[in-house]
Formats: structure tokens, sequence, C-alpha cells
């Protein structure tokens, strides 16, 4: 099934970035990886959609090719880093203590539970047939993402990203199968990210896990993560700003300067509400930064 090409390439990248991660234990290396390699394929899928909605060339054939080529730059990519670096070794749960290991099992059983449910449920919801799902529809019949006549307006001017990537994988895949898997990616994202926020934090392992247990039992955010509206995966953005920002402050190196603009982008491209979330952060950032590194910032 070519809707595994996407997936493939998120593995490939997942694993290279894992090993170019030496100087962190196996847990928050593996989390790390997983969070920068959301970033990435998702600035990719978005330079993928844009460029080839220029020419009116989003259909199967197109794709396929451009993620193909994405598959085999990113494990060449992670052949190069395993040849420097020894294979990233995996977490073991049993390593955890009592408390954190029963946290994490319990976020999993909600993590596959509702993975479930995004599986064996269509799209239903007012919002998804309304305008998540009308305008990949619109989308796949344009082969662009350029705007359209409709008389639902929201379908042209609200954020489109969440949607540019359950176009990727309607097209891929042929249906709308997979439609859901982007809420619900979301959620994983953002449980891993606030573990990763806890850390940052000074929190010790039981704070990283009730960090993640908590990011996973937000009720809204159970019962978004089986559907095609955006909110999970706007809050996932925003959640990666903060922790690239904390990442910046201890380790000030143009890798973390990259993710925290990557970040705001796709925050802002998915909701317009992030306009507003991200600015006590950005304005955060900005007076740190000025403060830290004056005019040697740009």
């Amino acid at each position: 099934m070519a809707a595994i090409l996407p997936i493939l390439c998120f593995i490939a990248l997942l694993i290279g970035s894992a090993a170019r991660l030496v100087d962190v234990g196996s847990w928050t290396r593996w989390r790390h990886a997983f969070i920068t390699t959301l970033v990435i394929e998702a600035v990719v899928l978005t330079a993928f959609t844009e460029v080839l909605s220029i020419a009116q060339l989003l259909e199967r054939t197109w794709l396929l090719g451009m993620w193909s080529l994405a598959l085999l730059i990113a494990s060449m990519s992670t052949v190069i880093a395993l040849r420097q670096h020894p294979w990233p070794a995996l977490p073991q749960l049993r390593t955890l203590p009592g408390l954190t290991r029963w946290c994490l099992i319990g976020a999993l059983v909600i993590v596959v539970l509702t993975g479930i449910t995004a599986l064996a449920a269509p799209p239903n919801n007012w919002d998804s047939l309304t305008y998540h799902m009308a305008r990949v529809a619109n989308w796949i019949g344009y082969q662009s993402v350029a705007h359209y006549p409709t008389h639902f307006l929201p379908q042209i001017y609200q954020g489109p990203w969440a949607e540019f990537a359950i176009l990727h994988m309607q097209i891929l895949s042929g249906s709308d199968t997979f439609a859901n898997l982007i809420q619900w990616v979301s959620l994983i994202g953002s449980i891993v990210t606030a573990s990763l926020i806890a850390r940052e934090l000074a929190g010790d392992q039981r704070a990283q896990a009730l960090a993640a247990v908590l990011a996973a039992t937000i009720p809204m955010g159970i019962v978004q993560a089986s559907s095609t509206q955006n909110d999970l995966t706007a809050g996932l953005w925003l959640m990666i700003l903060m922790y690239a920002f904390l990442r910046l402050r201890a380790f000030p190196t143009w890798r973390s300067m990259l993710l925290v603009g990557s970040a705001l982008g796709l925050a802002l491209l998915t909701k317009a509400t992030m306009y507003t979330y991200a600015l006590p952060l950005m304005l955060w950032l900005g007076f740190w930064s000025l403060r830290q590194w004056r005019w040697a910032i740009w």
C-alpha cells in the first residue's frame, strides 16, 4: 500500500535521529528523536503539498514519486548515521520504577484504544463533514490547495496543515481509512512532549511519567484522538514550541532554533488561535534571546 511510504520515511528518520543522540539515556534519546522526526516530516509534507499544488500535480503518481525520494534520502541518512554511531538501544520498560511503569502502561492503554477507534470509525462529526474532509475532497478534485468556489468559507480560510496530512494519506491509500490517524499521532506526540517538558523543568522520572499521564487523560484529547479535527495537532506544535524553547535555553544551537521556527510555523499553519497562544512564548523567547546574545542573535 502506497500510504506506508510516509510511515517508512518516518521510521527511517526516527532511527537516524536516535542514533545521532549519544549523550543522553535511551528513554530521552528516543523521545527527542520522535519529536524531531515529527517536525521534519511535517515540514517535508508541507513542502511537497505546496510545490505540487503550484502546478496542479497533487495526485497519486507525483506523491508516490516524492515520498519514494524522501524515503530514499531518509534511508541513506540513517545508514550514514548508523555507520558513525552504534545502533540506539531501545528503552526497557522493566528498568523503570513501579509507579512510573504503571503510569506509562495506563497511557499506552489509552493510546491503543483510541487508535483502534480511529481506524474503525470513519470521520463523522460535524466539523469533519462540513470542512475538514470537504476541503480534502475538493483539493483532490482540483489537484491543488488553491482557493476554490464554495458556500462554506471555513474551507478556504481555516488553517490547513492537518488537512494537508489527511490529503496525502487519502490520495496514497485511496480512502479515508487513515484520516483520523493524524490526530491520533498528535495525541502520542503530545504525551511524549509533555514528558520532555517536565524533564527540561528538572522533573525526575516520576514527574515525567505524571506529565505524560496528564496529557493522555485530558477528556477532549481522548475524544478528538479518533477524529479529523485539528485541535490536538495544533496543540502538539505549540507544545513542541515550548519544548524547543527550553532546549534552546540549555543548548543554544542552530538545531534548537530551527526546531523553534519549524514548530511555530506548523502551529500557525494548523490553527489561527495559535497566533494568540504562541505570542507570550515568542515574546519570552525574544526578550531572553536579546538579553542572552544581544545582536549576535542575528
